[in-house]
C-alpha cells in the first residue's frame, strides 16, 4: 500500500531556505498500523499536484497536523488540489488534527479559531475523553459509548453548529468540540487527536485507523 501525507511547513532561523517537515512518529505508526506500507512524504512546493499524485498513483492519502489553516498559503493550496484529486479518484482521505479543520472547511464548515476562548475546555497539550456518537464506529469499541482518553494539541477546531454539509460527526468531547468525522458518501474521515502519538489510552486509535486505510469507506 502506497500511503502519500503532507507535511509542515517550517521557518528555521539557522538556514535560509524554507522547509516540510514530517514527524518520526507518523512513519512508525503506519508501518506498525499497515504492515509492508510505503509512506510518501509530499513536497508543498508542487507545481503541479495532480501530475504528480497521476504519477505516484497512492492508495491513501493522509491530510497530516501543523500549521493553522490561513498560516502557509503554499500548504493550503498544496491540500486544496490534494483534496481535489482524491476526490476526483475516488482514493480514501484520512484528515489528522489540522487534516479534520481543512476537511470541515473544504466542503463549507466552519472554524472556530481559538477554543480556548469559545469552550470551557482546554484543547492544546491536554488529554480528554472523546464520546462515540456514531454506531458504526461504536461497534469497534464493542458498543461501550467512549473511546476514552485521547491526546489533544489544537486551539482551532470544529463545533457542532460549524458542520459542513455532508458530513456526520462520530466522536465530540465534553464541551461539542467534534472529534470525529466522515463524509457521507465518499471515503473520507478525519480525527482531531493524533492516533500517531502518545497519550491515547485505548487502542481505537489504531483499530479505527487500520480499518480505513484497509477498507476506505466502512460506515
Amino acid at each position: 500500500m502506497r500511503i502519500a501525507i503532507t507535511q509542515r511547513v517550517t521557518h528555521n532561523p539557522s538556514y535560509k531556505e524554507d522547509r516540510d517537515a514530517l514527524s518520526h512518529d507518523w512513519v512508525l505508526f503506519l508501518e506498525a498500523t499497515v504492515p509492508g506500507c510505503v509512506v510518501i512524504p509530499v513536497p508543498n512546493n508542487i507545481r503541479n499536484v495532480r501530475a504528480w499524485l497521476d504519477a505516484l498513483n497512492p492508495n491513501v492519502v493522509i491530510l497530516s497536523n501543523g500549521n493553522d489553516l490561513g498560516a502557509e498559503k503554499i500548504r493550503d493550496d498544496c491540500e486544496r488540489g490534494v483534496m481535489r484529486w482524491t476526490i476526483e479518484e475516488g482514493k480514501p482521505l484520512l484528515g489528522v488534527c489540522r487534516g479534520l479543520q481543512f476537511v470541515n472547511c473544504y466542503f463549507g464548515g466552519g472554524l472556530t479559531v481559538d477554543l480556548n476562548k469559545e469552550v470551557n475546555m482546554n484543547h492544546v497539550a491536554e488529554p480528554h475523553t472523546v464520546s462515540v456518537i456514531h454506531p458504526v464506529f461504536s461497534r469497534l469499541l464493542n458498543d461501550k459509548p467512549a473511546a476514552g482518553r485521547v491526546n489533544s494539541y489544537h486551539n482551532q477546531g470544529v463545533q457542532a453548529d460549524e458542520l459542513a454539509p455532508g458530513l456526520t460527526a462520530f466522536a465530540t468531547t465534553a464541551d461539542g468540540t467534534i472529534e470525529g468525522l466522515v463524509h457521507d458518501s465518499k471515503p473520507i474521515m478525519a480525527v482531531q487527536w493524533h492516533p500517531e502519538r502518545d497519550g491515547n489510552d485505548h487502542a481505537f486509535g489504531p483499530i479505527l485507523v487500520r480499518k480505513f486505510l484497509q477498507e476506505g469507506r466502512f460506515w
